[in-house]
């Protein structure tokens, strides 16, 4: 059963060609033809009733166009190409691409006063960003600017304290650190080239005597890392300093080091990750979580990827939270939005928003902080959130086989920094031009 029309790029010359979303045996596929190469199709949802139902509410309350993409609350800044590693997952394939040039301070301070005092969220990427000797600088200028730094990195020059203390010194924000295991450094040979562990362990240690608010980053490749993911669950669980746990498909992008066939697709990696969440939530709770979160984001106005899903949780799984329960409220407002936005909006904030604070305390109290401040939710999180709780991300990117251009243009909520944040270029537009 066809679902919808979009436009993709063929996996071969990467020409645009048309797609279509198609429904089979309960599952969704894309399928699209090149004239030169001939059909591909791939499976781009394990649950037909998932998909529908998020793609369906995403596009019903923010419909293509609605929102201009200088609304977009995140950038990713490609710092630099060049790596201190040769992971074979790297998904810009550094120390090889010529598609990241190191931009000069002078740039990037014009850059930043495009936007300037716009208090975006700017997460400073590469290769890996610590290669780069004008780092405190580059993070200087983006605090100084109004906006909001933050790191992803390896972690490898982060054990070294007097380095960690002088980024923090210098305004930065937030660490994102990757760790596909906590105990076997042998998938760490085989995913990043390296036993890495015990630098990346002194690296936490650091951060956690900062107080650098801290985002622990696992990259799950189906059949390599697999029985890794409880630990680093359990992990970021008897550990409150961590701020949050991001949870990321590996995807066939850049250097390619392992095929399709280990990458997860969307609802499969949350019910995955649920499984081994002690019951901290379901595949159900994850579904009605994320037509809460786009609610919020159509009401501000903000760009929402269907490929990015964050839910707060308890730790330690205390007091789980079941958002299925909210399922009728969130349905109702559905039916509401369909027939008038305002009723809809009056709905929200008379029933919906008042049930689930009333049995959600935290997230009023956040959203209280949020409306206080005026900052990001991104940064009220790391800045506010009680050690009782913890951010669960869990994302992957779109793929030369799955990627759907219109999807990536009304939704995508990562802007890339280098090519002028002006421009506001999605984050998945760039991966799929240079590391497809």
């Amino acid at each position: 059963m066809l679902l919808n029309n979009t436009i993709s790029v063929c996996p071969f010359c990467k020409k645009e060609v048309s797609a279509d979303i198609i429904e089979r045996n309960e599952s969704v596929f894309m399928r699209k033809y090149c004239s030169e190469h001939g059909s591909s199709e791939v499976k781009i949802a394990k649950y037909a009733w998932y998909y529908k139902g998020i793609t369906g509410f995403y596009n019903s309350l923010l419909p293509r166009g609605a929102l201009p993409r200088s609304n977009s609350p995140l950038y990713v800044f490609f710092v630099t190409s060049v790596c201190n590693l040769d992971c074979p997952i790297c998904f810009t394939d550094a120390n090889v691409t010529r598609d990241i040039q190191e931009i000069p301070l002078e740039t990037i301070k014009k850059y930043l006063n495009n936007i300037h005092k716009q208090k975006k969220i700017i997460r400073l990427s590469g290769g890996e960003p610590t290669m780069r000797e004008d780092l405190p600088k580059i993070i200087q200028l983006i605090a100084e600017s109004g906006n909001f730094p933050y790191m992803f990195t390896n972690g490898i020059k982060l054990k070294d304290y007097s380095y960690a203390r002088l980024l923090k010194k210098s305004g930065l924000k937030g660490v994102l650190l990757w760790l596909d295991s906590i105990s076997n450094d042998n998938i760490h040979m085989q995913m990043r080239g390296k036993t890495v562990l015990r630098d990346k362990v002194k690296a936490i240690e650091n951060i956690r005597k900062l107080k650098i608010p801290f985002c622990f980053y696992h990259v799950k490749t189906k059949g390599i890392n697999d029985i890794d993911t409880k630990g680093c669950w359990d992990y970021v669980q008897k550990n409150n300093f961590i701020k949050a746990l991001w949870i990321k498909s590996y995807v066939c992008l850049g250097k390619k080091g392992f095929s399709q066939k280990s990458e997860f697709i969307m609802d499969e990696l949350i019910e995955e990750i649920a499984s081994i969440s002690n019951g901290a939530f379901s595949l159900e709770d994850a579904y009605y979580y994320q037509k809460f979160n786009c609610i919020l984001a159509a009401l501000r106005k903000t760009p929402f990827c269907y490929y990015v899903y964050s839910m707060l949780l308890p730790r330690g799984n205390s007091r789980p939270i079941r958002f299925v329960k909210y399922a009728k409220v969130i349905d109702e407002f559905e039916k509401r939005w369909k027939v008038s936005a305002e009723d809809a909006k009056y709905y929200f904030m008379t029933s919906v928003l008042n049930k689930i604070v009333y049995s959600f305390p935290v997230m009023g109290y956040l959203m209280l902080r949020q409306a206080v401040s005026r900052q990001p939710m991104y940064k009220v999180i790391y800045d506010y959130l009680p050690r009782g709780y913890f951010l669960l991300l869990i994302t992957t990117f779109y793929n030369i086989d799955n990627y759907d251009k219109l999807q990536v243009h009304n939704g995508c909520c990562n802007s890339v920094f280098n090519n002028d944040p002006n421009n506001n270029i999605p984050l998945c537009d760039v991966n799929i031009k240079h590391f497809g």
